[in-house]
Parts: structure tokens; sequence; C-alpha cells
């Protein structure tokens, strides 16, 4: 409300009680005064305070009003050229400094360099690189804990690692589960993060949870996205470019690193990951239970962490029981250590709980003695229970006395069943973990009065506003005749177990808070794999239906909310998988998770391995999710066709088209048995059929089935729901490569309009439909609008994703055949040049964007001319396709094809047939006889026949595929134009020849 607004509310306000307290005064008798005299106090009382308060409004209106009416601080740009600028304008917004004009590839490389050159009638655009705040830190390292106990390891570690003489650049620490050895690495890795002076400090210091290859290969990445503008979404792409860049001198300046990998579990698994050995700036720390041969090679010493020595235990309890105030002999140490076998681990948790309580050693004692005569009824699983196990029970105890009293252990159960490396604090708060600690508290637990517990509704997570929400969701609460618990009894409860050195609980580091989508003050919830074992095995918290149900509920929610944030979704995700993996006594947790229907957090995980792009782990886990599904649901249960369908779409993306097809027309076929033909599960379905179909190169029956659906999916979804968008400008699309270019663009248009009133996260939709409207533009004959629209679209690209995004580097490359197209073959070889170089420098070479600007530069390359030079860059990307896709992906065909093609029109027309009928057969048996790629191939094997000297048979070919063609497209489609023109030429030539030999 503005200032006018606050003030005639005010006024009225302030109007009305007088008018009312001066009416009841003076319209009533003596008894009407008395009886009302309390409420013209009160309406004076009143009107005088909404004067103080329209006074205040004015106050702080007026100068918040002065404040925004001034105009913004200049901002001084420089524009300096040294040289001739004709017909245009140089604005700069950078430092831009030009050297080194590149006159032979029309080029100028505006990178750290000076301006010497003249620019004339031409257009120079590079956009400034990624900028890397250093220091770079990756990981959550563990909090130190309680009366950290220096110990003769730990110099021996800072020796090896930063003294002078023999530096041993990767120390491996060893040892029994809590011995300590994470607190020695996150106790060196504290020292080292604390140093800030930039000639000392280390600029990349990554700590990883090495219990996994995808918890390494995760952090890798996180650390690669602070390195690089653009990174590959699967970890597995990414993890290759963050060690390049850990041994290159040329690309890592040689900057200081540290990389620690934590608990590390299988050492074979990953011995690609290891950083560089021979990088004097660079230091590796691991910490593993094992001892393997392989952990004492390539530059690795092996350091054997053991127990504390009896003098270091004494030393960490007189410390630590002095500070508390606990009395304690000599022989009751001893007693004490010896007991708890000298564990670093049990030892913190039994002096953590004898402070809570004011303790002495030897009632400690005989409470542990006790406890320890138990356990074997505690843990019927445990073959020797472990002094730790009777810790555990005793601080767990007491835990949950502390308030709210009772959601300790219950609490405790469900971190059992999560990543203890990391757990964000927020799926611990959620609003499932607050229903079940609430249905799990003891019946002893006094209720609060109704005020207090409609107080704790209140300002629980969320308010009434978050509990809407739940409800939409179909997540409404059941009454209770327990109190409720919030969200801040949970972060209470937290704190309890935190208190008892039961969890740690760490701060996320303030930039990765923020790239995770959280709050600054959100925490990583962290727990010893022991201390997850006992808890797991313990009777009382025992993995059950009810807390595996809870915690993956609670994923779930997160999933929903946190979709946007992809560091934070790969941590939900390993969440999600540890749950998935854990056993309740004999029986898997996962048929807890899939029994009445697959758990959506089982299916959230799935989807984002699609969406990060791991196909081949995408199509692992959607075979085992579809086994499980099918003996616990059945094969015709919607979630197990849901599993199917997606399982569908990860064969399609690694080129199984056929596979893929088969498969979902099967789903489609159950589900049309099961469900009303506009059933949202039946029109996606359709949706991705007819998708794929099109892709394959049925471009009339995709064009007819989405035809069908889109208005229904308009009427059931909403014409601005984000799959009937992208149903529409699939529709769109494959008209244009019918060849009906005009309706695709009117589609398309239509598109862009509801895709311009969508959120910010829809907009790399609408990058690909401004993109597809523009390619119909040109082939339309109006390339100079197409180009136009495009630079547009560059632009903002550009300032939304950054330069090196791959899709800024599709729509440049889009805007180089386009240019090719107009004429301008050699302006559009220089960009093919400048686009592959750049994806050089910000992807991976391996990257499939980097292939395909490789493979657009070949062929530029071959149409301008330069015949050595583009089947040399042939030879080396048939190479890299084999290595990377095998021999039968469509990508490696597709690089065959223009090889063949390009020897073929240049030098050996009749080699480059043969080629070409083995192409032929290999792409009817992957792609089918109609996809569009093998069509492609018939038409280049007609052309090379009929340049060996065989019109006769080039003729027949080009008959026989107008005629297969006119079948399967429209007469306007792309193909059959080209199969019209070639029988055209081959029939035009034939008969030439036939005349020429007759006279």
């Amino acid at each position: 409300m503005n200032k006018a607004k606050w003030i005639w509310a005010v006024v009225a306000t302030v109007a009305i009680l007088s008018a009312l307290g001066t009416g009841l005064w003076l319209g009533g008798g003596h008894t009407t005064r008395q009886g009302w005299e309390a409420v013209s106090w009160t309406a004076s009382i009143i009107a005088a305070l909404s004067l103080v308060v329209t006074a205040i409004v004015w106050a702080t209106s007026t100068t918040r009003s002065s404040s925004a009416d001034k105009p913004d601080t200049p901002v001084s740009t420089a524009n300096t050229a040294n040289g001739n600028v004709s017909g245009g304008t140089l604005a700069q917004g950078h430092d831009v400094h030009v050297d080194n004009s590149s006159h032979e590839r029309s080029r100028n490389d505006f990178r750290n360099s000076t301006f010497n050159g003249q620019f004339i009638n031409e257009q120079h655009n590079h956009f400034p690189r990624h900028e890397v705040d250093w220091p770079i830190h990756v990981g959550v390292i563990p909090e130190e804990a309680a009366h950290y106990q220096h110990r003769d390891v730990t110099d021996q570690l800072t020796e090896a690692l930063t003294g002078s003489g023999t530096v041993v650049l990767r120390q491996v620490l060893s040892g029994t589960g809590g011995v300590g050895k994470t607190q020695l690495a996150a106790h060196h890795a504290r020292i080292v993060r604390k140093i800030n002076a930039p000639d000392q400090r280390v600029d990349v210091l990554v700590w990883a949870n090495a219990s996994s290859r995808e918890r390494i290969t995760s952090a890798y990445a996180q650390a690669a996205r602070h390195l690089f503008a653009t990174v590959p979404d699967d970890p597995e792409d990414a993890a290759p470019l963050f060690l390049t860049w850990l041994g290159d001198p040329a690309k890592n300046q040689n900057r200081r690193w540290l990389i620690i990998w934590d608990d590390l579990a299988d050492p074979a698994s990953v011995r690609d990951l290891w950083p560089p050995h021979d990088q004097p700036n660079g230091r590796v720390l691991a910490t593993t239970r094992r001892r393997d041969h392989c952990l004492t090679t390539q530059g690795r010493r092996l350091l054997d962490v053991d127990v504390y020595t009896e003098n270091e235990a004494h030393t960490f309890l007189s410390a630590a029981l002095g500070e508390a105030g606990v009395p304690y002999t000599t022989i009751e140490l001893g007693s004490l250590a010896r007991d708890l076998g000298y564990l670093p681990l049990a030892l913190g948790q039994a002096v953590t709980y004898m402070a809570e309580l004011g303790m002495g050693c030897t009632a400690y004692l005989d409470l542990l003695n006790d406890k320890m005569r138990t356990l074997a009824e505690v843990f019927p699983d445990w073959e020797t229970p472990t002094p730790l196990a009777a810790t555990w029970d005793l601080s767990l105890e007491q835990a949950d006395t502390f308030e709210p009293q009772g959601t300790a252990r219950p609490l405790m159960g469900l971190i059992a069943l999560l990543d203890g490396s990391g757990i964000p604090e927020c799926v611990l708060t959620a609003a499932p973990i607050q229903d079940y600690l609430a249905t799990q508290r003891t019946s002893e637990q006094t209720l609060p009065n109704r005020r207090s517990s409609s107080l704790s509704m209140a300002t629980s997570e969320g308010g009434l506003w978050g509990r809407l929400k739940l409800a939409l969701r179909g997540r409404i609460r059941t009454p209770s005749a327990l109190p409720a618990i919030s969200r801040e009894d949970v972060s209470r409860t937290l704190a309890s177990l935190h208190r008892l050195n039961l969890v740690s609980r760490s701060a996320f580091h303030t930039t990765e808070a923020l790239e995770v989508g959280l709050g600054n003050s959100e925490s990583v919830i962290q727990a010893h794999q022991l201390v997850q074992r006992a808890t797991r095995e313990h009777h009382a918290t025992r993995p059950t239906q009810e807390n595996v149900k809870a915690a993956a509920d609670a994923l779930a929610i997160m999933w929903a909310e946190m979709e946007q944030a992809p560091r934070f979704s790969e941590m939900l995700r390993l969440n999600t998988f540890t749950l998935f993996a854990r056993h309740a006594s004999r029986i898997p947790v996962e048929d807890f998770l899939i029994s009445s229907s697959i758990h959506p957090a089982l299916l959230w995980a799935g989807n984002s391995l699609s969406e990060t792009r791991q196909t081949d782990r995408s199509i692992a886990y959607w075979k085992c999710l579809i086994d499980i599904s099918t003996r616990n649901i059945g094969a015709s249960h919607q979630d197990t066709l849901t599993a199917k369908a997606n399982l569908a779409i990860a064969l399609d993306e690694k080129g199984e088209t056929e596979t893929a097809i088969t498969e979902l027309e099967q789903v489609l076929s159950k589900r049309l048995d099961a469900l009303t033909p506009d059933h949202q599960d039946i029109l996606t379905s359709k949706f991705n059929l007819a998708s794929i179909r099109g892709e394959k190169g049925e471009t009339k029956r995709a064009i007819t089935d989405l035809e069908e659906i889109v208005p229904t999916m308009e009427k059931v979804l909403g014409k601005e729901n984000r799959y009937t968008l992208l149903a529409k400008g699939n529709l769109a699309r494959f008209k244009g490569h019918s060849g009906d270019y005009m309706a695709a663009t009117r589609a398309l248009e239509e598109v862009k309009a509801e895709q311009n009133n969508k959120c910010a996260r829809d907009r790399s939709y609408l990058f690909t439909t401004l993109n597809n409207i523009a390619i119909n533009k040109s082939q339309q004959g109006d390339p100079s609008s197409a180009l136009s629209e495009l630079e547009a679209v560059l632009a903002e690209q550009v300032g939304l994703l950054g330069p090196d995004h791959p899709d800024v580097f599709t729509t440049r490359a889009n805007i180089a055949s386009i240019k090719y197209t107009m004429g301008r073959i050699e302006e559009s070889a220089s960009n093919f040049y400048e686009i592959h170089d750049d994806c050089l420098q910000a992807l991976t070479p391996d990257h499939p964007q980097t292939l395909a600007m490789k493979s657009n530069l070949a062929a530029m390359l071959g149409e301008s001319g330069k015949i050595a030079e583009a089947n040399e860059l042939y030879k080396n990307l048939l190479a890299d396709h084999l290595r990377i896709f095998g021999s039968d992906n469509p990508a490696t065909l597709t690089v065959r094809n223009n090889i063949y093609l390009l020897q073929g029109k240049n030098y050996d027309p009749k080699k480059s047939s043969t080629e070409l009928e083995g192409l032929l057969n290999d792409r009817i048996r992957i792609l089918g006889d109609t996809h569009p790629e093998t069509i492609e191939t018939r038409i280049s094997l007609a052309h090379m026949r009929g340049m060996s000297g065989n019109a006769e048979m080039a003729e027949s070919d080009f008959y026989f595929l107008v005629n297969q063609l006119s079948i399967i497209h429209t007469h306007d489609h792309r193909l059959i134009h080209l199969a019209r023109a070639g029988l055209f030429q081959w029939t035009e030539k034939r008969a030439s020849k036939s005349y020429n030999s007759q006279n």
C-alpha cells in the first residue's frame, strides 16, 4: 500500500471512531452515557493512536521516497578503440582488449591482449569468460569433535603433506571404524582452510565422501561448476573435466589444491578418479578401513590409525572431565579408558553423557557394565557387541528425556536410514517427519494446554499456508491425542542428539547453501556409520514400514520443492538410494517402498538421473525398479507401467529407438485397458510415443497422433501446462520437417506466445521454440529475418545462461548455418571455427556439443574446398565416436555417412558407393527403413552410383525413393524434394548420354 492509501485509511478510521464515540455520548441519556463512557474513551484513545501511526507512516514513506527517487549513480563506461571503427558503435561494458586479428579466418580474439587491427563492416562478438571466485571450497567438512585430542599421527600427517624434506603428496589414513580417521582429516582440512594469504592459501579444497564412486564424481562435478561456466550434467562426464584441470599447469596456473576422500570403500572402483600425483602444488588425503596393496602404490603412503594410546586416552579424559567439573581419579580414568577399548568415538560419547548428568566415572562404569550385560538382548544380530553400542544406548536414552521428550530415539531411527555423510536438515524437519515423531512420542508425555498447542501449530514450518499446501497435495494431517511436533521441535531434538555426540551438525558453506537453494542457516546432519548401525539394529529403532515411509515422504516433498537446485538434487538422490538399499532385519526396505505402489521418491530419483543425462545408470535403475515392482505389485500396475515408460525414454536417448517404441506401445496398450482415454498417463504415453516416432522419421504419423492428443491435453492439463506446450512445439516442429513451413511457423508462434507467459524455468523451451521459428523462416526463403531473430535470441541467451552454455552454442551454430545458406561460406566456416574452439575451452573434448560442432566444422571445410583438412577432422571425429558411443550409435553412423559422401564427391565415387552400401545396411538394422537418416544414406548412395558411371541405377534408385517417400510424407517434405531433384538430375543425364551415343 502506498503512502496516500495509508493516510486515507487512517484518516477514515479516525473519523469513524470519533463519530461513533460522539454519537454514543450525545445520542443517549445519562444512563446510556454511563454505559457507553468506556466505548467513548476507547474510541478517543484509538483515534489518538491512529494519528501517531499516520505520522510514522508519513515519515517512513517520505524517507523511502526520497531514497527511491534518487537517480541511479552513473556508472562510468570506457569506450576505447585504437584503430578505425566504421559503420557501427563500439560499446564496452568490461575491459576489452583485442590483438592478433586473424585475417585468414576473419576471426579476432578478444582475450587477454591489446587491440591492434581494423574492423570494417564486420561484427565481432566475444562474451566475458567465466569468473572464478577464489578460493573454492566444496563439501561439508565435519565439525571438530568436542575436546579434540592432538595425536602423534597428526604430526606425521602434517609433516608428510606440508613439511620440509621428502613430501608425500598422497596420504592414506587406514584404520577400523571409530578410531578418529575422519576427525584427523577434518582437522587438517580446517587448518588449511584458515590460510588466507594468496601466496600460501589452498585455492581449491574438495571434501568428498568416498563411500561410493557416485559421491566422488558428484563432488568433482560441483568443483567443476565453480571453475567453468558450463559443465556436463552427468557427474561421470564432469569429473574428467575437473581432473584435467588439476593435472594441467596451463589450466590451473599452478594453483594449490587439496582433495580429501573420506571413508574410501572400494579402491578398485575409483582407480581412474585419483587426482594426479605429479603436481607439486597438489595434495591428496584419503581415509579408509581398507589396506589394499594399491593404496601403497603410485605415490601413496599408508598411515595406520589405531585407537588412542593409553596416554592419549588419559589426556583426553582428564581435559574433558576437568572442563565439565566431573571429579575423577587416575585409577578411574584408566578403568574407563580400558573398558571402552580406548576407542575415541566411544570415549567421546561417554564423556558427553557424564558431563550432561554430572555423573562420576564409577557410576558411569556401573551403568555401562549393566548395559553391556544386556547387549545380547538389545543387539541380537551382533556377534560381538562393542562398548560403542553401550555408550550409544545410554546417550540415546538421555537424549530422549530432553524437550520435546520422546522424540530423540525415533528421530535417530530415521537418521540411521539415510546417508550419514550428509542429510539436509530441511529433510528431517519436513512435515512427514513431524507427523511421524508426533505418533511415536510416549503416551506418558504431558499434553500442553490448548493455547500453547495452537501457538505451536501456527508457528511451525510454513504456518497455515504450509499446511494448506500439504493438504492440497493430499497430505492432510490426521487428528492425534498427542501434541503436534513443529519444525522447531525437530530442530531442538537434533540439537540434543548433537549435544550428546550422536550426530554432528555442519553448516553449509555460504556459497554452497545459495547454490543448492537453501538459506545460509541451513545445516547438514552427519552420523558415524557405527552409530547408524547400532541404531538400525536396536530393537527399538530398527527400520519399520512407518519410519521408512516417513523418510521417503520427506524426501519426496523436498524433491518437489527443490527440483531446480542441481546440487541439492544430488544430495536427495544419494539419500534416496541409501534408503532404498537398507534392510529391516531380513526384509529389504525396497519392499516397504514398493508395496501397493512405487513411492514417489523413487520416481523422482530416477527422473533426476535422466535429467542429468546419466543414461546408462538411468537404464540400470529403471530395470531394477521394474523387476521389484513386477514382483511386488504386478506387471500391469500403473506405477510399473510408469517405470517401463521411463525406461523406454532412456533407451531412446541411448539410441535404441526401436526397442523404446515397442516398450511404449506395450505400456500404452495396457493403460488403455485400465484407464479412461483422457487420463493424464495415457496422454503422456501418446505424447512420448508420437515424439519418438517423429524423431525416427515417421513424420506423417507423428503429426496425426499429436494433432489428436493436443486438444485433449489442453482440456485436461491446461493450455499453459509444460507438457502441453512441449506437445504443441513438437507438433509444429514435425510440420516443418514435413515441408509445411508456414503451418509450422504459425503453430510455433502460438507456442511462443504461451511460453512467454510462463515463469523463468521454462525459458529454455522458449529459446528452442525461437530457434525453430527462425529455421523455418530460413527454409521458407527468408534467411535475413531468421538471422536477425537468432542474433536477438543469442543476446538474451547469453545474458540468462552465460556465454558457454550448450544452448548458446546451438544458437550460434544455427546462425552460422543460415549464413552458409546465404552464400557467406567463409564467414560461416570462421564462425564454426570459433564455436568449436569455445566448446573445447568451456566443455570437455568428448562432450556431445563439442563433437557436434567439430562435425559442423568438418562439413563447412568440405563445402569450402578444404578437402584434406576436412578429411583429417572427420578421421579424428570417427575415432572419437567409436571410442565414446560405439559403432552402432546413430551419431557414429552420421559421421561415417559424411566421410563417404566427401570422398565420393571429390575423388573416389566407386569406393564411396561400396562404403555407403554397408552403411545403409547398418542404418536399416539400427534405425529402420524409413528413418530420415536411412533415407539420406539412400539418396547419397544413388548419387554415388550415378557419379560412378551408372546413371541408369541412380535413376532407378531415385524413382523408388520418390514413390516410397510419397507414401510416408507430404508432397512438400524436404526428403521428397531431394529425391525428386535427384530423379530429375539422373534422368536428364541418362537421356543426354543416350542421345549423344545415338548421334
